[in-house]
């Protein structure tokens, strides 16, 4: 349940909806090899020019949080933050290639990606003009196991 009835519409995981009137999406372009490391993940319809971070955690959730639902926790791993990015005018913002090469640069070894385990991803954004007047919004979540 979203934290103040925007629901996104559809089958497909979606962030709730936010002051577009769309639901953010965030979604893997590339493979999960750790080893050719060229996966990215774009969000789009977000507000164009949203200030935003990529979120990598061990762990999944389910909880309202900001004008929309947290889908990523620490687990036994941790959460991390990738470097904050803006959104462009149309409201894309892409992450990658090389996470698992950054992540190992920027995070202590229980952030680093290593084949065979599942991280979970989502991305949280500035939403001044959202519909439940929090300020920020989030996108769908992934959780991605990663190969060799």
């Amino acid at each position: 349940m979203s934290p103040c009835g925007n629901e996104a519409p559809g089958t497909l995981p979606s962030g709730c909806v936010n002051s577009t009137g769309k639901e953010a999406f965030l979604g893997p372009i590339g493979s999960l090899s750790v080893a050719t490391d060229d996966l990215v993940l774009s969000a789009f319809n977000l507000p164009p020019g949203a200030s935003t971070i990529l979120l990598l955690g061990g762990g999944a959730k389910h909880m309202p949080f900001g004008d929309g639902i947290l889908c990523v926790s620490a687990g036994a791993k941790g959460l991390y933050r990738y470097a904050p990015q803006k959104a462009g005018p149309t409201g894309a913002v892409a992450s990658g290639p090389s996470l698992v090469k950054q992540g190992m640069a920027s995070f202590p070894s229980t952030g680093w990606i290593h084949a065979g385990e599942t991280w979970y991803f989502q991305r949280w954004y500035r939403d001044p003009l959202g519909p439940c007047g929090s300020g920020f919004n989030l996108t769908n979540g992934l959780g991605l196991t990663f190969v060799p």
